[in-house]
């Protein structure tokens, strides 16, 4: 993630004052002639071009000349701009700890500005920090701030066009493939406009990495061969070590090792050349792990014995557990069991390390939530003894006047009233709400209007059945909480696509997942629905185990079978009850999906009929189900036809 963002940073070199192609300012001896009002915006410039060129220690040195200028004439919008181009800078180099401190000093200073365009860029800062902090909802507020604060102004199209690209980051990183891409193209559209090179070379980065996720590896290496070139052609050196490590690991996906290898070594010449020592560390990686995979194993020490030890001076969980990974893949290949043992408990190590600090920084949230939650209760109790303490002074009043003291008992409870009602309407909302979790609406509505729910016929619904290949020989690979996540992390996916396209969702057993469509309202799309959903589950699949792959970690391959006909549904049960299905097409669907094949969405004939004219199918012939005999069967692709 951290270099995904790093790569967007570059974008926010753009001045309030300035051209987007303007030449650096240069400290010569024409400085005379600029008046001491326009110096410390002319070194702010400066000090973004060198960033961007990769020329960190210039930039910062600049940037602090920028400051103390800009101090000494009381320039606030200009400290602002300073505090951010090192804050950038310190993001470039994965420092974030010193970035917040740099975000806590220019606050007061920005608001105090009240400069539109400081404001965006330093919005953006924030939003980088929380999203390389994993802390993602905070991110994309941050960023959508940013986003209001540059339309405010005459030229903030490429902060704009930044922050649509940090939120495609964040989208992509969620797994919300569609939703980065739109991002994506949003920013290409404004940079595009803009003929803004430097922000043109970021798209098409991470345009290559969104295909690269969901497997189109072919068209991830033209979009990162097309930043590469970019880059190139506009001296944006900056960006080579991230294009050329990301073009490397698609070409590694494609099983173009040599090609991968040439890569990984022209990111490591250019990243130890401008002092990157994180890109430095996982491309060094990357070639140990690439070396490994051609079986060139005398050649991978020195490589992985520098990226580890990078990555431990700057404290990297991340590159340390792939390092170790790696590591524990070398001393295997070399038959050194024991060391590959130990190499792998030091990568769950570093693992369970990052995993307890995402906990850590959802627990500090959660603990947040708690206190704001506790003085509102703190709140509740205060006004609970003032309301006693009212009664008390009311029945000393009625004792001395008999109708104010009446009256006022009477307002008082009236205001009881009130409040318990609103206390009664907010515990129902909240039963209805859990009950809705449950059952369909219209199921539900029916319990709560007769008591009971009837149980019904479908003529005609199409059911959906999926399952995890392996799973018992996978669950064996990863720790009880890394399974209930990585099931979890899936099957929340597939609730939001049924939700998508209006299929309920029956239950879960085990590793698999049941849905169907057509039902509780009948409808005469569900087979098409069902289907579509079948699709997305199998791209997001997809995506997830290459994303896996790519990290080094074991992943899910999925079946998935649909078939259509007649069910019986209803509710089951007097405690922990649920809306089920029942009969032959259930039994069926179930078929379907163990004779299918990873990485494909298998249909019966019935289900074919119905879709034949909305999608590419592809005959299987008759094939042997278990109990069913022999099924005509159908896979059936994501490439829609016209009717």
């Amino acid at each position: 993630m951290r270099i995904v963002l790093v790569i967007a940073m570059v974008l926010l070199a753009l001045q309030p004052s300035v051209a987007q192609d303007k030449p650096v300012a240069k400290t010569t001896a024409t400085e005379a002639s600029i008046p001491d009002s326009l110096r410390a915006n002319d070194l702010n410039i400066e000090s973004s071009e060198l960033r961007k060129q990769g020329k960190y220690e210039e930039a910062v040195s600049i940037a602090k000349e920028a400051m103390e200028l800009a101090e000494r004439l009381g320039q606030p919008d200009q400290i602002a701009s300073a505090h951010i181009n090192i804050g950038n800078v310190l993001m470039a180099q994965g420092k974030e700890a010193e970035v917040i401190n740099s975000i806590r000093v220019v606050e007061p200073i920005i608001l105090s500005a009240q400069d539109n365009f400081q404001l965006g860029r330093y919005y953006t800062l924030l939003g980088m920090c929380y999203s390389d902090t994993r802390q993602y909802e905070l991110a994309i507020k941050n960023f959508r701030n940013a986003i209001h604060y540059f339309e405010l102004t005459e030229n903030g199209a490429g902060g704009v066009a930044a922050c649509y690209s940090n939120l495609g980051n964040l989208f992509s990183y969620q797994g919300n493939n569609e939703e980065a891409l739109q991002h994506f193209l949003k920013a290409s559209k404004i940079n595009e406009d803009q003929k803004n090179f430097d922000g043109m070379a970021g798209d098409y980065t991470r345009i290559g990495i969104h295909h690269a996720k969901t497997n189109n590896l072919k068209e991830a290496i033209r979009s990162f061969t097309r930043a590469l070139e970019m880059a190139q052609e506009h001296n944006l050196s900056g960006q080579l070590p991230g294009i050329y490590h990301n073009r490397a690991n698609a070409l590694k996906s494609d099983g173009q090792l040599k090609a991968a290898e040439a890569d990984l070594r022209m990111s490591i010449k250019i990243s130890k050349d401008m002092g990157r020592q994180t890109t430095l560390a996982r491309s060094n990686l990357g070639l140990a792990a690439c070396l490994v995979d051609q079986k060139r194993l005398s050649e991978v020490p020195p490589y992985l014995d520098e990226g580890i030890e990078l990555s431990k001076l700057s404290n990297n969980k991340d590159l340390l557990m792939y390092g170790y990974l790696t590591m524990a893949r070398l001393d295997s290949a070399l038959g050194n069991f024991p060391k590959a043992f130990e190499d792998y408990k030091l990568f769950l190590v570093y693992k369970d390390s990052l995993d307890k600090e995402i906990h850590s920084k959802e627990t500090t949230q959660v603990r947040t939530l708690y206190e704001t939650e506790r003085k509102d209760k703190e709140i509740v109790s205060l006004e609970k003894d003032r309301e006693i303490q009212a009664k008390e002074l009311s029945r000393q009043k009625l004792i001395r006047n008999g109708f104010v003291g009446g009256f006022a008992v009477i307002l008082l409870f009236s205001i009881a009233i009130a409040f318990q009602s609103k206390r009664i309407a907010k515990e129902k909302k909240r039963s209805e709400d859990l009950l809705l979790n449950i059952l369909p609406a219209e199921v539900a509505e029916e319990l709560k209007a007769k008591g009971a729910a009837d149980t019904r016929l479908f003529d005609l619904v199409t059911v959906l059945f999926t399952d995890f290949k392996g799973f018992t020989a996978l669950s064996e690979q990863l720790t009880p909480q890394e399974l209930v996540a990585e099931i979890n992390l899936c099957f929340s996916a597939f609730d939001r696509i049924m939700e998508k396209y209006g299929v309920e969702k029956i239950k879960t057993i085990g590793d698999a997942y049941m849905a169907a469509g057509g039902l509780p309202v009948p409808n005469e799309t569900h087979a098409h629905n069902v289907v579509s959903a079948a699709l997305d589950i199998q791209e997001f699949m997809d995506a997830r185990s290459n994303e896996r792959r790519l990290e080094g970690q074991p992943y899910f391959e999925i079946r998935i079978g649909v078939h259509t006909g007649s069910v019986v549904a209803g509710i089951v049960g007097i405690k922990k009850f649920q809306y089920d299905i029942w009969g032959d097409t259930v039994n069926t669907a179930a078929r379907l999906e163990s004779s299918g094949t990873e990485g494909k969405v298998n249909v019966s004939s019935s289900t074919y009929d119905l879709v034949k004219n909305h999608f590419a199918c592809t005959p299987r012939g008759k094939i042997a189900a278990k109990g069913k005999g022999e099924l005509e069967m159908y896979y059936v692709e994501r490439k829609e036809v016209e009717l």
